[in-house]
């Protein structure tokens, strides 16, 4: 789904959410008291709204049908096929999977146990896609779909590190000090869990869809920010074990921390930092006069630079921390084919269904000469 065609779903998801607050208590029951002139008004202009939408999001599915039909056969079936896997995860989801008829539950491959199903190949993609749009480091990282542990050998330079020199025929070589060490990528289990309202799931105008595919990218998306960035003990490592060699910040630091990252991984660097550490540097200026915090406009975003290069902001680092480097050091592993549970039975007082999906996921730096750090007070 295009960006456009999913702003008008959550547009109107949002006014169906908004006209169920109206004639539902906070408990999700039907209201019991009779609309106000204003609340009337009110949903009669929401209920207006989302027809408008309707219509304009049915006429875009229409035309994109219709463009779907003229594609060559191999597209059009994996079209129809991401189609059929949309449609039977939304019917599980709504206890409804039965009711399909076999042929869309044959091309689903939609495999289902008394609670749990394994969620189809492209709707875990639409997770992982709006995940690493939701979150930079993980866009940024490195990312491996491989089940079970996953070994990658690290070459420790701190004694030294591989050199090339001229030799003659039947003479030794100079043994660098350098060795191989290896970082080990496991499997953590974790689990992202949402409720969804009754009335919505029940409400054949709400798109079910594009809201549990949104509402499950915002909680791994959090969750994986925090993990990469700052890790947690016996967990996820992230970054966590990258050392800060420089411990002030000024403008002197920041150009150190900036040139002990090899020119080789330049291209590819930028800094990671909290608004309130962005915000303090904003103050820093250069032996001219000029500041060092710099707005790209050329490109048309005004997003910040330093020293020539782009800022990552992130509510998880803390004032004066900061990253530099080519984030692609930092290798992620989650394994794209998650499990969803849907729990009827625990939220049936609350008028809500629960929805579980679990995921096994690990990241490490594996190339630590790409990825520096400054941390005050160290």
């Amino acid at each position: 789904m295009d960006k456009e065609l999913k702003k008008l779903y959550e547009q109107r998801n949002d006014k169906l959410e908004e006209m169920d607050k109206l004639t539902h208590d906070e408990n999700g029951e039907v209201r019991s008291t009779a609309m106000t002139e204003e609340e009337t008004q009110k949903f009669d202009t929401l209920e207006a709204e989302v027809r408008a939408l309707t219509e304009t999001i049915d006429r875009i599915e229409r035309r994109r049908k219709q463009s779907i039909e003229k594609a060559d056969p191999e597209k059009r079936a994996e079209a129809e096929k991401e189609e059929a896997e949309k449609r039977a995860f939304v019917a599980y989801v709504r206890n409804t999977f039965g009711s399909l008829d076999e042929e869309t539950r044959a091309a689903a491959n939609f495999t289902v146990t008394d609670n749990t199903a394994v969620i189809p190949s492209s709707i875990a993609r639409k997770i992982i896609e709006e995940v690493k749009d939701r979150c930079r480091i993980f866009d940024l990282a490195s990312k491996y779909n491989v089940k079970g542990d996953l070994i990658f050998p690290v070459w420790d330079e701190s004694d030294g590190g591989i050199t090339m020199e001229y030799a003659e025929e039947f003479t030794e070589p100079k043994h660098t000090a350098g060795k191989f060490t290896s970082v080990k990528l496991t499997s953590y289990l974790a689990r992202v869990t949402t409720l969804i309202s009754k009335s919505l799931l029940n409400n054949a105008a709400f798109d079910l869809f594009t809201y549990i595919v949104g509402k499950v990218s915002e909680a791994v998306a959090d969750f994986l920010e925090k993990e990469m960035l700052c890790g947690t003990m016996d967990k996820i490592e992230g970054l966590s074990k990258v050392e800060a060699k420089i411990t002030t910040l000024d403008s002197d630091s920041l150009i150190d921390l900036q040139d002990s990252i090899k020119g080789a991984f330049q291209s590819r660097c930028r800094w990671i930092m909290s608004p309130a550490t962005k915000n303090k540097i904003r103050k820093f200026k250069d032996g001219q006069g000029n500041y060092l915090l710099e707005r790209d406009y050329a490109n048309g975003t005004g997003a910040w630079h330093l020293l020539g290069k782009p800022i990552e902001l992130t509510d998880v680092l803390e004032e004066g921390e900061i990253y530099y480097g080519d984030f692609s050091g930092l290798a992620v592993k989650i394994v794209e084919n998650p499990a969803i549970e849907v729990i009827r039975e625990k939220y049936y007082e609350q008028h809500a269904v629960g929805l579980c999906v679990w995921l096994e996921m690990d990241g490490k730096v594996i190339e630590p000469q790409k990825i520096a750090k400054l941390k005050t007070g160290e």
